[in-house]
This record gives C-alpha cells, sequence and structure tokens, in this order.
C-alpha cells in the first residue's frame, strides 16, 4: 500500500499533531493544579488537626 501525502495533507497532520500536543500540556497542566490545590488542603488540614489538644498528646506519645 502506498499512502501520498500532498502539502494540504502534511500541513492538516502538523496541525492535528500539534493541537493534540496542545491538549496534552493543557491537561497536565491542569492536573499539575489539581495536585498543588489538594497539596494545599491536605496541609491546611494537618495544620488543623495539629492544633487540636488530644491530636498534639498523642503525637508526643507516638515514636517518630
Amino acid at each position: 500500500m502506498v499512502v501520498v501525502c500532498d502539502r494540504f495533507g502534511q500541513t492538516q497532520a502538523k496541525q492535528d499533531f500539534e493541537r493534540s500536543r496542545l491538549q496534552y500540556d493543557e491537561a497536565v497542566r491542569n492536573k499539575d493544579y489539581q495536585l498543588a490545590q489538594l497539596g494545599i488542603s491536605l496541609s491546611a488540614i494537618e495544620d488543623k488537626l495539629a492544633s487540636l489538644p488530644i491530636v498534639r498528646s498523642l503525637t508526643i506519645l507516638l515514636p517518630k
């Protein structure tokens, strides 16, 4: 089977590839942002837990 690509086909393929790459890059940025937000949320939860007297007393008793 022989595939002949004309100039238009090559241009279209490049545009499709670039569009896919940009969509992938955007998806990666979105996931990175979500992970950062999750990290911030977890830090806030840890801070709140650490301020509870019962948790503070338990952390003193537990080995690290």
